[in-house]
């Protein structure tokens, strides 16, 4: 379990995507928030995915292979969402 965790703010599928991503680096959140997906984690800007993957290679420097390799794994998840299920609507519940 993680502990002191930052959960963005979206619906639950895309705060798990989040989680498995810390749970892979090991706790840590600082690589979701800076380098390919610091647009995204960093923000909350879950519309962002595609742009962030399309430019990928421009924000790499200074993260492992296995952070890349976890960033790049969680842009395709929250890509693979549909837009319109990426956020939650004014007046709803996270959960």
């Amino acid at each position: 379990m993680l502990r002191d965790v930052t959960l963005p703010f979206g619906p639950q599928k895309v705060r798990d995507i989040y989680l498995r991503a810390v749970d892979r680096l090991g706790g840590d959140e600082l690589p979701l928030h800076g380098g390919p997906s610091h647009v995204v984690w960093g923000d909350d800007n879950f519309d962002c995915a595609e742009w962030c993957l399309e430019h990928f290679d421009e924000f790499k420097e200074g993260r492992t292979e296995h952070e890349l390799a976890v960033i790049r794994q969680s842009l395709e998840e929250l890509a693979a969402i549909p837009m319109d299920e990426r956020f939650v609507e004014d007046g709803e519940d996270e959960d």
